[in-house]
């Protein structure tokens, strides 16, 4: 858990959290994004250099081709790179900006995600809209935790972005990024959410919506037990 003090949010009760939580509401954890890697996942920065280290390359056999002097060849190369360079370090200092200014918090009824550089906003993210949850943790710990929502709700882009699953073809996933201890995050966000749809009962499951929910293997529980949001776990 990596947590960043900014006294422009000294404003709030709580770290995160635009006003105090009720008082059935308790915080299970909270975290921030870590700086530095939030950048370089978030806008892909190894891509965008290869990119160009290619593009480098190609520029040195076109000059050849073209029977081009060798410092106007040496000095297009050099440009490329310096280029491809400039552009990864502001992507970079850009998404350290995006991190020191994110919270994350997993309470018993909600995800909330405090984010913003200018205009901070935060989203909620109630648990009685979420259909399920999946984790991607990479080799060092670090990794992302994202939440489905049922059917009929719906969050925009723009609000979410950059803190949505990448690619989700199902709507906006709301998502906790580039965490340090993300297996913890993961397992208490499936915890909560279990526990939120077994205090609820029979009752709340008549009023849910239907939709599918992806389980692990090592998660499925018995036929008989009522289904909470599942968790589905992925190694990068």
């Amino acid at each position: 858990m990596s947590q960043h003090h900014d006294p422009d949010f000294d404003f709030e009760p709580i770290a995160g959290l635009p006003t105090k939580l009720p008082e059935d509401e308790t915080i299970l954890w909270s975290g921030s994004p870590e700086a530095w890697r939030f950048g370089h996942h978030v806008f892909r920065t190894r891509l965008v250099f290869a990119f160009f280290v290619v593009l480098a390359a190609s520029s040195i056999f076109s000059g050849l081709n073209h029977g081009a002097e060798t410092w106007r060849i040496a000095l297009t190369f050099a440009t490329l790179l310096s280029v491809g360079a400039a552009i990864v370090g502001f992507a970079m200092c850009f998404g350290w900006l995006m991190a020191i200014n994110t919270v994350y918090t997993i309470t018993n009824k909600r995800l909330v995600i405090r984010h913003g550089v200018t205009m901070p906003m935060a989203i909620n993210v109630p648990f009685s809209k979420v259909a399920n949850a999946a984790a991607k943790i990479r080799d060092d710990g670090n990794g992302d935790v994202s939440l489905s929502l049922l059917d009929g709700n719906r969050l925009a882009l723009y609000a979410a972005w950059p803190h949505n699953r990448p690619w989700s073809w199902q709507g906006t996933a709301p998502a906790i990024r580039c965490v340090a201890d993300a297996a913890v995050a993961a397992r208490v966000l499936a915890d909560s959410l279990a526990q939120y749809v077994t205090e609820r009962g029979q009752a709340y499951e008549r009023t849910r919506p239907k939709v599918p929910i992806r389980t692990a293997p090592a998660m499925d529980q018995p036929t008989d037990a009522p289904q909470p949001a599942a968790l589905t776990t992925a190694r990068a």
